[in-house]
């Protein structure tokens, strides 16, 4: 695949590329949808209840919620998105819904209510906690997917006012994060704006904990959207839009910024070792016999590589169709982590001494992976942006074909990449 191709990768499985009056087209060449973001409030729409009646949207969550003087939680979902429902699954058993509203929109294609007249019931039976602790609700008309790629799950808090404060598309969040986002806007220290905070996983946060700063502007009928790294204050991307009568938004162009445009290159050779797993590769890395390779650097002592190894083993499971007996299949996708940081020099036959809670689960969420205790840094010392969440993507020549310095959003492009090979 040549490295001109990452960026049309699709996100979630879904892309939507509809061509309205004026001729503009409503995607953009992001790794991540972004046109929801611009939303300051919901526009009133029909969807159906878990019992099948049809109700307008706003004025459903504002007369049936339980807290009226809180905040509220829209959370959207497809029954085809595992992860997505898992968080779902916790919402609906959590003390959250004791203390805030909480909205579960499934928004499958229309095509499955056009298709499967009990759809709703159905579901809803399979899901009934939904329905008994959150509000469910069934974009039954796709009135809820912003003509954007349909991506899983969308998360929108919303004020006591119903304002969207925040939100975020993301599979990687927690209940706590969660609630915490929704004290702060009870507290209201996250209200309302047109400039707001995000955390390396796209969370809305507190400034003084935002990676990203979202600035929307708005000036002649278009409206500007610009993310900021807040560590320099660079654009990391930009796009105009179109607001029709309807209040819907339209891509009017898309002015992605990249720095510096990414050209591939050959990888350097690596010596690296596994003593589980899979016996048929080589300690070379050029012969891995892959469709592609990644290569992660991670320092174990970081807070957030729990988390990034689970979306690592995820990504591994995904992109292998793993199944008991792996051993006999043929690789889509192999990984070398590269251990990083003071916590590289606890090594032990391939294994870091598990005297810590983060070193047995850099065992455990590692297995058949490939590992590197790079102590020494010379594996680091080979790579520029080699710091802990960056990555490179090799192809099954060894040629790097896309790397980031941040791991945020890396599983959207690699198993598009992968899958899509």
């Amino acid at each position: 695949m040549k490295s001109k191709n990452i960026f049309f990768i699709l996100c979630f499985y879904f892309c939507i590329l509809s061509i309205k009056a004026q001729r503009t087209i409503d995607s953009v060449s992001l790794g991540m949808p972004v046109k929801y973001n611009l939303y300051q409030t919901f526009n009133e729409c029909k969807v159906k209840t878990a019992a099948n009646k049809e109700v307008a949207f706003i004025n459903y969550i504002r007369t049936d919620r339980k807290f009226k003087n809180k905040p509220t939680l829209v959370f959207t979902w497809f029954t085809f998105d595992r992860r997505g429902k898992k968080i779902l699954d916790s919402l609906a058993t959590s003390t959250v819904f004791k203390k805030y509203n909480i909205v579960a929109i499934n928004c499958n294609s229309k095509r499955n209510y056009e298709k499967d007249s009990d759809f709703i019931l159905k579901t809803s039976n399979e899901n009934p906690l939904y329905d008994k602790n959150l509000i469910s609700l069934f974009d039954f008309q796709s009135e809820l997917t912003f003509e954007d790629r349909q991506a899983a799950p969308m998360l929108f808090w919303l004020d006591k006012d119903l304002k969207i404060v925040g939100s975020t598309v993301t599979s990687g969040i927690t209940i706590n994060q969660i609630e915490s986002l929704l004290s702060l806007v009870e507290l209201k220290k996250i209200i309302p704006s047109q400039t707001k905070f995000y955390t390396n996983q796209m969370v809305p946060c507190l400034e003084n904990n935002a990676s990203f700063k979202q600035v929307i502007t708005e000036s002649n009928g278009v409206t500007n959207l610009k993310v900021y790294l807040t560590n320099t204050n660079q654009i990391d991307y930009e796009c105009n839009f179109t607001k029709s009568k309807q209040g819907n938004y339209y891509f009017k162009d898309n002015m992605y910024i990249k720095k510096k445009p990414f050209v591939s290159y050959k990888s350097p050779d690596l010596e690296i070792n596994r003593n589980v797993g899979l016996r048929d590769r080589e300690t070379n890395l050029y012969d891995i016999k892959s469709d592609f390779t990644l290569i992660y650097f991670c320092d174990i002592s970081n807070s957030e590589s729990s988390d990034s190894l689970g979306r690592l083993r995820r990504l591994y499971n995904d992109c292998n169709n793993v199944e008991k007996y792996i051993e006999s299949k043929i690789m889509n996708l192999e990984i070398v982590v590269v251990f990083t940081g003071v916590d590289a020099n606890y090594e032990k036959n391939n294994f870091f001494e598990s005297n810590t809670e983060n070193r047995r689960k850099a065992n455990k969420l590692t297995f058949e992976f490939y590992k590197i205790f790079d102590k020494d840094k010379k594996v680091q010392s080979k790579f520029e942006n080699s710091d802990f969440g960056s990555f490179k993507l090799l192809d099954k020549n060894k040629n790097v074909v896309y790397e980031s310095a941040d791991d945020t959003l890396f599983a959207f492009f690699i198993e598009g990449i992968v899958k899509n090979k």
